[in-house]
Order: C-alpha cells, then sequence, then structure tokens
C-alpha cells in the first residue's frame, strides 16, 4: 500500500493526530498524499507524552486516551489507498522553483505541489535523570499501560503537573504502590492535583535529591538534614520536562514566525510562502485554542484551499 513515489499533490509534515487527519482529508478527496513523521511511528506528542492519559475536550467522546484516540486516527487513515507513509525522518529544507517544491530525504527526490506543515510544538526529548546508574531498563520516560505497574513499587521523579497526574493515575488505575519525590519542599504542580495524593495514597518526598542508583535500589538525601535513605523499587518514571531540539528546521528561516517562533497563517492556514500551509501547534493567528480538534478544523481548511487552487487550474 504505501509505495513512495516521487511526485505528491500534498506533502503532510508531521504525523500527529492533527498531520495524520490532514493526509486522510487529502487523501480522500483524491489528492496524492505523502505524510513524513519524524519519529518511528505515527501519533506524536500525544503518544510519547501522555498516551494512557484521558483527552476530555474531543468531540463525540465523554473521555478518550490519546492512545485510543491515535489509534482510531490511524485506522482511518489506513482507509485510504492514496497516502505514503515515511517515519523517522526530518525533512529540514524545501524549494519552491515553477510552483513546485523539491525536497530530498533518503536518496529520494520529491516534489510536491502543496506542504502542509504540522510539525506541533517541534521535536522534543525527555530531560535525564543524570545521576550514577540511571542509564538502566528500570528507569523510564515514559508512561506504559498502567496494568504493567501491577504489584509494583513506582517511583516517580518530579514535581510539575505531569509528574503528579503521573502518580495520581498509576495509584487509581493500577495495583502499584506509588512513591512520588521531588527535589523542592512543594509541588509546582496545581493545587487540585497535589490534593489527590493523599486521596490515592501515593506516598510523597519533599525536599529529596536523587543521588545513585545501584541493585534497584534509589539513594536519596534530604536536603535539610543531609541524611541519606535508601528506597528499594521496580520501576522509575523520570518527570522532569522535555527540551525542545534546538536546531529548528532551516525552512523556518523563510517562514513569517511569531515571536513564539510558530508559523503566522492567514485564515485559509496559508503562509507568506506559495503553496506552503501550517496546521495545529506549528501554527499562529490571533486567540488560537489550543485543542487537537482545532488543529483539525484547520487541516479542513488547508485541505479546502488546496481543492480549490486546483479546481481554478
Amino acid at each position: 500500500m504505501f509505495h513512495i513515489s516521487e511526485h505528491y499533490d500534498v506533502v503532510v509534515l508531521g504525523g500527529g493526530p492533527v498531520g495524520s487527519y490532514c493526509a486522510f482529508l487529502s487523501g480522500n478527496k483524491g489528492l496524492k498524499t505523502l505524510i513524513i513523521e519524524v519519529n518511528d511511528k505515527l501519533g506524536g506528542q500525544p503518544l510519547n507524552l501522555y498516551a494512557h492519559k484521558k483527552i476530555m475536550d474531543f468531540p463525540l467522546y465523554q473521555s478518550i486516551t490519546a492512545n485510543e484516540l491515535v489509534k482510531k486516527i490511524d485506522e482511518q487513515l489506513h482507509s485510504v489507498d492514496n497516502v505514503d507513509i515515511i517515519t523517522s525522518t526530518k525533512v529540514d529544507d524545501f524549494e519552491i522553483r515553477n510552483d513546485l517544491i523539491y525536497f530530498q530525504i533518503k536518496n529520494l527526490k520529491i516534489d510536491t505541489k502543496n506542504i502542509v506543515i504540522a510539525t506541533g510544538n517541534g521535536v522534543s526529548k525527555p530531560n535525564l535523570l543524570e545521576i550514577p546508574g540511571a542509564n538502566c531498563d528500570k528507569v523510564e520516560y515514559f508512561v506504559k499501560p498502567y496494568d504493567h505497574y501491577d504489584n509494583k513499587h513506582v517511583i516517580i521523579l518530579g514535581g510539575g503537573d505531569s509528574a503528579v497526574d503521573w502518580a495520581n493515575n498509576i495509584a487509581k488505575h493500577s495495583q502499584a504502590k506509588v512513591t512520588i519525590i521531588h527535589r523542592r519542599d512543594t509541588f509546582r504542580a496545581t493545587g487540585e492535583n497535589v490534593n489527590e495524593l493523599s486521596k490515592n495514597k501515593v506516598n510523597v518526598l519533599l525536599n529529596k535529591q536523587c543521588v545513585k542508583i545501584k541493585d534497584n535500589i534509589l539513594f536519596i538525601k534530604d536536603n535539610v538534614s543531609e541524611k541519606e535513605e535508601k528506597l528499594s523499587f521496580d520501576e522509575i518514571i523520570v518527570q522532569y520536562g522535555q527540551k525542545m531540539d534546538i536546531n529548528p528546521e532551516k525552512y523556518i528561516q523563510k517562514l513569517n514566525c511569531s515571536t513564539g517562533n510558530k508559523i503566522i497563517v492567514d485564515h485559509n492556514q496559508k503562509t507568506n510562502l506559495n503553496h506552503v500551509y501550517a496546521i495545529g501547534d506549528a501554527c499562529y493567528y490571533n486567540n488560537r485554542p489550543h485543542l487537537i480538534i482545532a488543529g483539525m478544523g484547520e487541516a479542513a481548511m488547508a485541505v479546502n484551499d488546496i481543492l480549490i487552487k486546483i479546481r481554478n487550474y
């Protein structure tokens, strides 16, 4: 099904929910479409950062996990037969000549009539736990399905909303013993989430520094007394936040961007470059809502404009 050709009507950069939905719309309208994703599979940040958390603001569902939503969008995408997919690939730059856009990936020269940028907030990587022994298979940065943690002692490191959310969710949805450790004396997370920790019987350790890991033992030190403690564990989940790729794509320099490096678009999602569109969290316009469904509406606007343009040729 996914035999890669060299000529496309539309190339979508980014395979998160918004980019995947855009590729589906484009393919469903009969346009030869290619979607290119930097990670090894489609799904974007929802799949990589909060796969098992519930999304409460997506239409038709009272709640749905990011993993379930990505699966449904992927099934929809695979229902059309004129969409090609390339993963583990980043498009760094492109050139526009004679109303066609040219670029090269994996020794393949590609041209397209239109590009839709759906790269979200960019490529991000988790901030690492940098202590002796942290480079082991018991230290994770992404949460697995809840039943994976049944009958285990899970330690979560961090003090922000993600760390506290995961501590609450794992405690509620598995048979795990959960401990959360933060290096400061108060959490940065919202008070409501912090209050849930005691209700969910999460063991809270504040003002503690992680020192080292050895043989499934985490050594921590109290920041005030400097007393050292040992905690046995089965899994450690590090939630120290994400860092963005500090080397943005070269094509960004050709586009008009906001102060936050978001691509400025008009009401049809068009950028300042002919045949180049931006949607989802990659784009900027006044009062843009930070919602997946907003990005999907933007995908519809971009594909609609492309169709009108093609019909007028």
